[in-house]
């Protein structure tokens, strides 16, 4: 009987081992990374260290894989849970195309403190900013405060800060004092200052004048961090150690900024053998449409907001446009070729008729035959070898524009 209850135990408590070592298995592999390379070919495993842009990536079966940075298009973190979005988180919008999510602790002249759940507590130059918006964004003075940030010319003088409220009230002046709970405006026409809450407040634009110049990135190879709580940071990867990822941002080369793997999302190259368009800002973008209402570009779905979809076939990346519209991108002629799936969105059935064309330096390199909606996505390969200023258009048929929603499916350039 005593022997029998031995073996019991020793069964259960062996089975008890091989469970807890699946769980554990099981947990590493939810963390683990899926990086998918610039031929469509995926490697599973751990990202461990980083040196002479190579990444060192521990397989499952234990070995140790290196992978060129420049090989890459993209790493997933699997097994990430977005952070909530605090009362009184403000977006930080750098004029390099970061974007920071954090709430204001104290300003100290012209350098601002800021705690953000990726990276922690950190200072950053006012002058490094467009301006910044606060989350959750609703209604007519959240859209207002976001449009007015990205426009790069405005009325006033360009030495005035613009400050929106949730009424839709904005005060032209000066910020003088950020605080955790509230921001000053020495207001420029009445000689006075108005205190703000930071839970009434839309968001700032900060004045043209006082924005230090963007330094050119050149052929150097970037990465772009997206983190839980939403936030978006580019810059030259330095490190990788003990699961921190080290970071020269873009705004501020010449710091480091340390955010840990727990807390990254999806890391994507800047640079790379293979670059998508929608990881690129357009320095130049023209939108004119004749009866229907304006509808802006946008990124990974169509103009509309929809899934980004040509005759049912869905793109997870591209660029969603209405007629006529044109957008210029700076790629540094390092590039030999544009591809895309090009069409009507599908949401317009049969409607909608379009003309696509490709520019490179203002030399037209590729004019699509007349695409209508309803037929299959239209393959495009194009030759931009050289091309340092690209352009992508979308031009009605010549028969108005009602129903022209133009979408670049998977648009990318190859090296």
């Amino acid at each position: 009987m005593k022997k029998n209850s031995l073996t019991f135990h020793w069964n259960l408590l062996t089975c008890s081992f091989i469970f807890i070592s699946f769980f554990v298995s099981s947990f590493d592999s939810l963390k683990s990374e899926d990086i998918r390379l610039y031929d469509n070919s995926r490697v599973f495993g751990m990202i461990e260290s980083f040196s002479n842009n190579t990444l060192k990536v521990r397989l499952p079966n234990g070995e140790l894989k290196e992978l060129p940075l420049e090989e890459i298009v993209e790493a997933s973190f699997r097994g990430r849970i977005p952070t909530l979005i605090q009362s009184g988180t403000q977006e930080f919008i750098f004029l390099t195309g970061s974007r920071l999510r954090g709430e204001i602790i104290r300003n100290r002249g012209d350098k601002l403190e800021i705690k953000c759940h990726a990276a922690g507590q950190i200072v950053i130059g006012l002058d490094a900013l467009q301006g910044f918006i606060s989350l959750p964004k609703v209604g007519f003075a959240g859209r207002n405060a976001s449009d007015m940030i990205k426009r790069k010319k405005v009325s006033h003088s360009s030495f005035v800060d613009w400050v929106y409220d949730k009424r839709g009230s904005v005060y032209l002046g000066a910020l003088s004092q950020l605080k955790r709970q509230s921001l000053v405006v020495d207001l420029d026409s009445r000689l006075q200052n108005v205190t703000i809450p930071i839970h009434y407040l839309a968001g700032v634009r900060l004045a043209n004048a006082e924005r230090k110049a963007v330094s050119q990135k050149g052929k150097n190879i970037r990465v772009r961090l997206n983190t839980r709580d939403g936030s978006r940071i580019d810059g030259k990867l330095k490190s990788v150690n003990n699961g921190r990822f080290t970071l020269a941002p873009d705004w501020e080369p010449d710091s480091d900024l340390i955010i840990s793997r727990d807390e990254i999302t999806l890391l994507q190259v800047l640079g790379g053998r293979v670059q998508d368009l929608t990881l690129i800002e357009p320095v130049d973008v023209v939108e004119k449409t004749i009866l229907t209402p304006p509808q802006p570009y946008r990124y990974n779905t169509s103009c509309k907001g929809g899934l980004l979809s040509i005759n049912n076939r869905v793109y997870p990346r591209g660029i969603g446009m209405h007629a006529n519209a044109k957008l210029s991108f700076d790629i540094g002629g390092t590039y030999k070729k544009l591809k895309a799936d090009i069409g009507i969105a599908s949401s317009m059935k049969k409607r909608g008729s379009v003309v696509f064309k490709v520019k490179g330096d203002g030399r037209e390199l590729y004019k699509s035959p007349i695409l209508k909606g309803g037929i299959a996505p239209h393959p495009i390969e194009v030759d931009i070898k050289g091309v340092k200023r690209l352009e992508i258009i979308a031009e009605n048929a010549g028969d108005l524009d009602l129903g022209d929603m133009a979408n670049w499916g998977s648009v990318r350039v190859i090296r």
